[in-house]
């Protein structure tokens, strides 16, 4: 199954030619897709479309973060002349529920025993999608906000 790679290919030239990948950078008219002014709702672009089509569980988070935006936007850079499909892999891999959210993930996966289903070792859990184990999947895979801040699963809509 090949990855959709539509959206893409709108943005990954903006992404390219960021000077920073501050917030204020990230966060900007180029990558907004959509807004609810009432809401206070903020949708912006981030690369996550790679689908594994290997994989054996699927692990869903609500959306990313700013940290995982940025993860995003610096593996795409790093991979500027890399096949689409190669790049956006290595978002995944690199930007799925990176930073202090991972250990978190880690400790809950191995706690459910997930490692002895998949036949690999313990705390490697979250670093199997690198094996094509695991399919890291956002309900949303943009970056969304309500009143600036991320959507956690504990913000009212």
């Amino acid at each position: 199954m090949p990855t959709r790679t539509d959206l893409f290919q709108r943005y990954k030239q903006h992404i390219l030619e960021l000077p920073d990948l501050e917030e204020t950078t990230l966060k900007s008219e180029p990558f907004l897709l959509e807004e609810d002014p009432n809401k206070q709702l903020t949708i912006y672009y981030a690369p996550f479309e790679y689908i594994n089509p290997n994989a054996k569980v699927v692990i869903a988070g609500i959306t990313p973060g700013l940290y995982q935006m940025r993860q995003s936007f610096e593996a795409i850079r790093d991979l500027a002349d890399a096949p689409d499909e190669e790049a956006l892999r290595a978002v995944k891999q690199r930007g799925s529920f990176s930073g202090p959210i991972r250990k978190n993930l880690v400790t809950m996966l191995d706690d459910l025993d997930l490692h002895h289903h998949l036949g690999i070792r313990r705390r490697s859990t979250c670093s199997a999608r690198r094996t094509i184990l695991c399919r890291i999947r956002r309900c949303c895979h943009t970056q969304s906000s309500i009143k600036g801040r991320t959507i956690t699963g504990r913000a009212r809509i």
